[in-house]
């Protein structure tokens, strides 16, 4: 399986495993591979068996956020992502915002 694996960290205390698949069929396989990952990120991804992937991503006990971008997921992922103990974040669609012009300013 192909996937990106980045360390994101906020201060000394704090970081953040975040996996990025793309383009590639997805199973809950793939899943079991990361399971120490706080955020996964699905670009352009398919799958035959979404529910059982949505029930891999559920019982990743250390899973804060997860990003499906391009993906025909189905209501099956999103009834076995309901019992995930540690999701906080959600983001599901076609369109990520261009955060460089998002207004911001250092000022």
């Amino acid at each position: 399986t192909d996937q990106s694996v980045f360390i994101i960290s906020y201060g000394r205390k704090h970081q953040s495993i975040a996996v990025v698949f793309s383009r590639q069929p997805v199973t809950r396989k793939d899943i079991r591979s990361v399971k120490e990952t706080t955020a996964i990120v699905f670009e352009y991804c398919s799958s035959s068996k979404w529910g059982k992937v949505g029930k891999a991503l559920a019982s990743l006990p250390q899973l804060q956020a997860l990003s499906f971008l391009h993906c025909n997921t189905g209501e099956a992922l999103f009834r076995e992502l309901s019992s995930s103990k540690s999701l906080l974040r959600l983001q599901v669609g076609t369109y990520l915002p261009n955060t460089d012009h998002c207004g911001v300013t250092e000022d």
